[in-house]
C-alpha cells in the first residue's frame, strides 16, 4: 500500500515539471509575440507619420511660386529634415519640367511643329527614416503630381543643325534672361516661370556658326504668352570652309589674293563671303581678308575662308545642304565671270560639310602692261627698281562688307577693296586679276617728284579711271613711259599724268 502511495508521487512531480516547462514556453511566446506587435505596430507608424509628412511636401510644393520652382527644377532635388516622437525623417522633394506630350524627357525637338503648347510641372516627394534604412527590401514613402504653374511663361529653345534629316544640336550654351545653361540631346532647352511677355536669348556652342557665319546666335526679342510654352527655333551647324586655287587656262603657277563664295541660303545683306590669303580678326571674332599688299598680305596659288583656332577652327561656312557655294575669283558678286563671259564658266562650286575643307578652281583674267623707263624714243623697259602699283576694284565700290567682316564705322562708305603689288621687269607682277571694274594706278619718285600715272577710259563721258577685265585673255593696257607720259599708241585707254598737290592722296 505504502509503495503505492510512492510511486505516485514521483509521477505527480514530473507532471508538475512538464507543466511549468510549458507555462514558460508560453509566455515566452507570448512576449515574443507582443514584442513583434510592438515593432509592427512602430513600423505601421513610422509609415503613417511619412504619407503625412509627403502630403505636407507636396502641398508646400503645390503652393511655392513658379520662381521657387523653378530653382528646385534646376538644382535637381531639395532634402531637409523633420524630427517627429525621437524619430528623424528625411524629405526630399524635386521638380521637373516637362511637355504634356512627353513626360520622360525634359524637352523636345518641336521641328515640325512651330506651336505652342502647355507647360507642366512634375513634383515629387519621398521620405525616409533611420528604422527603413536598415532593410533593403522597403522603399521609401512617396508621392508625386503634375500641376501647372500657376504663373509665368515658358520658352523652349529648339537648336537644329539645318541639315537633312534636321537633327537637333546638344551640348549648346543658351543664355537667357541671366540664366545660363545647354542645350539636351533633342537639341532643346526650356526656360520656365519668365514673369514677361518678351524674353531674349543668345546661343553658341564652339566651332559652329550660323547660316550667315557667325558664332553665335542673337535673338534680340521673342514674344512669350503667359502660362504657356513657346516654342523658339534657332539653327548652328558646324563650320566649314573652301580652299580655292587660282587659274587661268593652261597656265601654271598663276597667283592670285582673295576670292568670292555666295550661297542662296545666306539669309543676311549682302549675302557673300570673302576668302583670302590672309585674314585679321577683331575681339569679337569677325574678320576682315587683307588683299595683296607691299608689307603683310600675300599673293598666292590659293587661298582660304577664315580657319582660326579661337573662333572658327574649321572654318565659318555654314554646311548647306541643299545648295553649293558659289566660287570665283574677286571682292564682291560683281566680279562674277559670268557678267562678263557667258559662255565660259569661269567659276567654279564647293560642297561645304560639316567639318570639312572643300576645294574649288577659279579662272582669272590676263592683263597686259608694259612700263617703260625714258622716253617713248627710248623704248627700254623698267628694271631694277620695283615700281608700286594700287589695283582698286571698282566693281565693288557700292558693295557691303561681306557677311561676318569686320565692319566699318555705321556713318562710312563702303570703301572699294585696293590691291597692291609691283611693276617688275616693267610687267605687272601678279598679272591675272579678276573680272570687273578697276582702277590702276603706278608711282614712282622722279628726284622731289611723285607723279601718279592713272589710266583714263576716253570712251566714257564723264572720263573714268578705270579699266574692265571682260575676257579670259585680259586688256592690253597702254605702255606707260617713266620720262614721257604725253604721247601714246591709240587705245581705248590714255595715261594721264598727275602730280598730286601738297596734301593730296597718292597712289
Amino acid at each position: 500500500m505504502h509503495r503505492r502511495l510512492a510511486s505516485e508521487r514521483g509521477f505527480t512531480l514530473i507532471e508538475v515539471l512538464a507543466s511549468s516547462l510549458m507555462v514558460g514556453f508560453i509566455v515566452l511566446g507570448t512576449f515574443a509575440g507582443f514584442d513583434a506587435l510592438g515593432k509592427s505596430s512602430a513600423d505601421v507608424r513610422h509609415h503613417d507619420q511619412a504619407a503625412v509628412l509627403a502630403a505636407q511636401s507636396q502641398e508646400a510644393l503645390r503652393s511655392d511660386p513658379i520662381t521657387t520652382l523653378e530653382t528646385l527644377a534646376s538644382a535637381g532635388s531639395h532634402v531637409y529634415k523633420q524630427t517627429i516622437s525621437g524619430t528623424t525623417y528625411t524629405i526630399t522633394q524635386t521638380a521637373i519640367f516637362v511637355p504634356n506630350e512627353n513626360e520622360e524627357q525634359p524637352c523636345v525637338k518641336t521641328v515640325e511643329e512651330h506651336t505652342q503648347s502647355g507647360q507642366e510641372l512634375r513634383i515629387g516627394s519621398s521620405v525616409t527614416w533611420p528604422q527603413l534604412a536598415k532593410t533593403t527590401t522597403r522603399p521609401a514613402v512617396s508621392d508625386a503630381s503634375i500641376i501647372t504653374p500657376p504663373e509665368g511663361s515658358a520658352l523652349e529653345i529648339d537648336i537644329t543643325n539645318g541639315g537633312k534629316p534636321e537633327a537637333g544640336v546638344p551640348g549648346v550654351t543658351v543664355i537667357s534672361n541671366g540664366v545660363t545653361t545647354t542645350t539636351s540631346e533633342a537639341g532643346c532647352v526650356i526656360y520656365a516661370g519668365i514673369p514677361a511677355t518678351t524674353t531674349s536669348f543668345e546661343a553658341y556652342k564652339f566651332g559652329y556658326v550660323t547660316k550667315n557665319g557667325e558664332s553665335k546666335v542673337i535673338v534680340k526679342e521673342v514674344s512669350i504668352a503667359p502660362n504657356i510654352t513657346t516654342h523658339q527655333e534657332a539653327t548652328l551647324a558646324e563650320g566649314g570652309s573652301i580652299t580655292a586655287s587660282f587659274t587661268h587656262e593652261a597656265v601654271a603657277n598663276v597667283k592670285g589674293d582673295t576670292f568670292v563664295a555666295t550661297n542662296t541660303g545666306l539669309t543676311n545683306v549682302p549675302g557673300f563671303e570673302v576668302g583670302s590669303t590672309e585674314l585679321k580678326y577683331n575681339a569679337a571674332g569677325a574678320y576682315s581678308p587683307v588683299t595683296g599688299n607691299l608689307v603683310t598680305g600675300k599673293y598666292e596659288a590659293s587661298a582660304k575662308t577664315p580657319i582660326n583656332a579661337t573662333y572658327y577652327p574649321t572654318g565659318d561656312l555654314f554646311p548647306f545642304s541643299n545648295a553649293a557655294w558659289t566660287v570665283y575669283a574677286g571682292d564682291c558678286p560683281n566680279n562674277n565671270p559670268s557678267k562678263f563671259i557667258p559662255e565660259v564658266k569661269g567659276y567654279d562650286s564647293a560642297s561645304v560639310l560639316p567639318g570639312k575643307n572643300a576645294t574649288a578652281k577659279l579662272l582669272t583674267s590676263d592683263d597686259v602692261l608694259n612700263v617703260y623707263k625714258g622716253t617713248k624714243t627710248s623704248e627700254g623697259l623698267a628694271t631694277g627698281t620695283l615700281y608700286p602699283i594700287k589695283i582698286t576694284n571698282l566693281s565693288c565700290a557700292s558693295s557691303t562688307i561681306p557677311n561676318n567682316a569686320a565692319a566699318a564705322p555705321s556713318n562710312a562708305a563702303p570703301t572699294p577693296y585696293v590691291h597692291e603689288q609691283n611693276a617688275k621687269e616693267g610687267h605687272l607682277e601678279f598679272p591675272y586679276q579678276p573680272f570687273g571694274k578697276f582702277e590702276l594706278c603706278l608711282a614712282y619718285n622722279n628726284g622731289a617728284t611723285h607723279r601718279t600715272y592713272t589710266l583714263q577710259d576716253k570712251e566714257k563721258e564723264p572720263a573714268e579711271y578705270s579699266y574692265e577685265n571682260k575676257t579670259v585673255a585680259g586688256p592690253t593696257l597702254p605702255s606707260i613711259f617713266l620720262g614721257d607720259p604725253t604721247s601714246y599708241a591709240a587705245n581705248p585707254y590714255e595715261v594721264v599724268v598727275k602730280t598730286p598737290s601738297s596734301g593730296e592722296a597718292k597712289c
